[in-house]
């Protein structure tokens, strides 16, 4: 209830029903954590009224209300003091508090993390990464703010620390948490490794991840792979494009018996990659990657038995649009089979807007990007112009897929480039997939759990006569898409 009042901008009655609560679970004898949680969300909306009204002078008489009413042991008003100091950036009075909490309960475990986030802030990295291993002491299950802060650390300690000492806080790390329960740790430390050019322990790191993924869900082809397993290019991936059903459509596909999926879903390795080598350097390469960037790419796969009809591959959309990606992926991986999914680019324009809105993304109405955009693409005629004069977020952009697939089709023959569409894949799913190992040479398999992924929600509707002129816009382009294809789509 607490939550829904603060939601709904009832923040004064929030507090009276979290004190409410607070007092109810602490006069039940409820345990530490419970009452932690409380104490935590009581913190959060104190700090969300003094956002709100601007009034710091009423918070804090708030503040010393409480501390009369209450007993000076209570560790939750400590740490709502601490929370409060936090936002009022005074980064010493929130050490003081929280330290007070933990003379009074040593084992508050939000607290321990607090304290390992403001010693970041005040670049104590020491202190930081030893209040972050006591919360884990605390309590091993990891959340997703322990992992978030473990490489914000790791970026943050990475410029004043030295490659050894860095070494040294991940051996801790990985002493007092169990890899079952953070497995993932073994995949970002690899993609954190590999920023700061140690290829080789991102290398490790990487293979380490995909063994533990094996031994969860196909431990006796984790055995086999002993003898007969290695690492290979990917058989094929999944390049695009955004909000059109990629996430979906590689679910189908790693469903199937014989394929065995990435690290994760969206690696986007070859965009970095092709960045970090430099584009005059790829040019010089006739676009091959560097053996070692070659080799992190494929650590990140699992190792293969080819033998056994197994394959593997990634789904990164936002390889589409990569200006001579095509070209890298053609020249390092010739026998790699691509897979496009495309949408009628007007729904799929709207749906990018409402989950970057969710997001956070932008501020933006959609009338004024879109209206933007029209201006900026009215005579396109090429990707790189696409690119060029579409910088941010590129709602239009994206959905001109025929000049995106001009440029992979020049390249790709018809044999190694599938094109779907979303709507196909919705109707019907099982012909499609069908058609879909067919194009990856692999066994029919119709035991396909189907369930949309990422589906979003809309929290407004758009203007119909602004829907009107992005089809008015896209006709041509998609026009051309037909003909370039050999079919039919009628978005409209």
């Amino acid at each position: 209830m607490s939550n829904f009042l603060l939601r709904t901008g009832e923040v004064e009655e929030a507090i009276k029903f979290c004190d409410l609560n607070f007092n109810l679970q602490n006069g039940q004898g409820q345990n530490n954590k419970k009452i932690n949680y409380f104490c935590c969300l009581l913190a959060e909306v104190i700090v969300q009224l003094s956002v709100k009204y601007g009034k710091l002078d009423d918070v804090l008489a708030y503040l010393e209300r409480k501390v009369g009413e209450a007993q000076p042991n209570d560790p939750w008003l400590h740490y709502y003091l601490g929370t409060l100091s936090l936002e009022k950036a005074d980064l010493s009075s929130a050490v003081q508090a929280y330290k007070e909490v933990l003379f009074i309960q040593p084992d508050f475990e939000q607290v321990h993390l607090q304290l390992a986030k403001v010693f970041l802030e005040k670049g104590e990295f020491e202190e930081s990464f030893r209040s972050y291993v006591k919360a884990l002491q605390v309590n091993p299950k990891i959340t997703k703010k322990m992992k978030d802060f473990l490489f914000t650390f790791l970026q943050r300690a990475s410029s004043e620390l030295s490659a050894q000492q860095m070494d040294e806080k991940v051996k801790v790390f990985l002493s007092v948490t169990n890899e079952e329960t953070f497995s993932s740790l073994h995949s970002r430390l690899g993609e954190f490794y590999a920023k700061q050019g140690k290829f080789l322990e991102a290398i490790s790191y990487n293979k380490e991840y995909c063994r533990i993924k094996l031994r969860r869900v196909l431990p006796d082809y984790l055995l086999r792979c002993m003898d007969k397993g290695r690492l290979v290019d990917p058989h094929f991936l999944l390049i695009g494009v955004m909000k059109c059903g990629t996430t979906s459509l590689y679910d189908y596909i790693c469903q199937h018996p014989k394929v065995l999926p990435a690290s994760r879903k969206e690696l986007r390795f070859l965009n970095w990659a092709m960045n970090e080598v430099g584009k005059q350097e790829m040019e010089s390469r006739g676009f091959r990657l560097p053996d070692l960037y070659k080799e992190l790419y494929i650590s990140q796969l699992p190792p293969v038995i080819e033998s056994e009809g197994f394959i593997t591959g990634e789904a990164s959309p936002g390889y589409w649009k990569i200006v001579d990606l095509e070209k890298l992926i053609h020249a390092s991986f010739p026998q790699t089979k691509l897979l496009v999914i495309v949408r009628d680019p007007v729904k799929r324009a709207v749906s990018q807007y409402h989950m970057d809105l969710r997001n956070g993304k932008t501020k933006q109405t959609f009338q004024e990007i879109i209206e933007s955009e029209l201006q900026d693409l009215y005579d396109i005629k090429d990707w790189n112009e696409v690119i060029a004069r579409t910088k941010s977020k590129n709602y239009l952009g994206h959905g001109l897929y025929v000049y995106a697939l001009e440029k992979w089709m020049r390249i790709f023959s018809s044999e190694k480039l599938l094109v779907l569409n979303s709507k196909d894949l919705a109707n019907n799913s099982d012909l499609v997939m069908e058609q879909v190992f067919q194009f990856l040479s692999l066994e029919k398999y119709s035991d396909i759990q189907y369930s949309e992924k990422n589906k979003g929600s809309y929290s407004s509707r758009v203007d119909e006569n602004l829907i009107a002129k992005m089809y008015n816009f896209y006709r041509p382009h998609n026009q051309r898409l037909e003909e370039l294809l050999g079919r039919k789509f009628n978005w409209s």
